[in-house]
């Protein structure tokens, strides 16, 4: 199998799914996190453009620090602060082409910690726990949103999509 992250490179491959006679790929997405690659990238890779930097390792706890800056971050569609229709909040001062910050930073701290069993069901865990299914909770506080902080957390749960060592080729 070919994992595909270019549009430009899908011409070149062809599908292994039929549909109405013909053959198409799979796709797959993931929850989406905006941050500036550049100040986090770490590799010398076309990876750069999506490399997100993390302290830790899968075996045992991952803290990953996503900062949405306002002057990077106001036109990402996720900040809730960004309201494309009203002009209090889309950091354009009155004149609607000088920049005046109107849309606050919102900063995000995220731990995943990885169990060795699944949380929902310890005694059983389903087939290829550990290898091809990772999980365990998932934590985030969120400043800067709201008076005080937000916590959130939950289980979450990995499934390997493909066993490819290079994307693309």
């Amino acid at each position: 199998p070919v994992v595909l992250t270019k549009d430009s490179l899908i011409p070149l491959y062809s599908g292994v799914t039929q549909r109405d006679g013909s053959k198409v790929g799979r796709r797959f997405s993931a929850v989406g996190f905006d941050y500036s690659p550049s100040a986090e990238a770490t590799h010398g890779t076309d990876f750069d453009a999506t490399a997100l930097k993390c302290s830790g390792s899968i075996s045992t706890t991952v803290n990953c620090r996503i900062v949405l800056e306002s002057s990077a971050s106001f036109t990402q569609p996720t900040n809730p602060f960004l309201h494309r229709y009203h002009p209090d909040h889309d950091n354009l001062a009155s004149d609607f082409t000088t920049y005046k910050q109107e849309v606050n930073r919102i900063e995000r701290d995220i731990t995943l910690v990885f169990d060795s069993t699944p949380v929902e069901n310890p005694t059983i865990p389903p087939p290829g726990w550990g290898v091809t299914v990772l999980g365990g909770t998932y934590t985030e506080l969120i400043s800067d949103l709201a008076k005080g902080a937000i916590r959130v957390e939950g289980s979450f749960t990995l499934n390997l999509a493909a066993d490819v060592d290079l994307l693309n080729e």
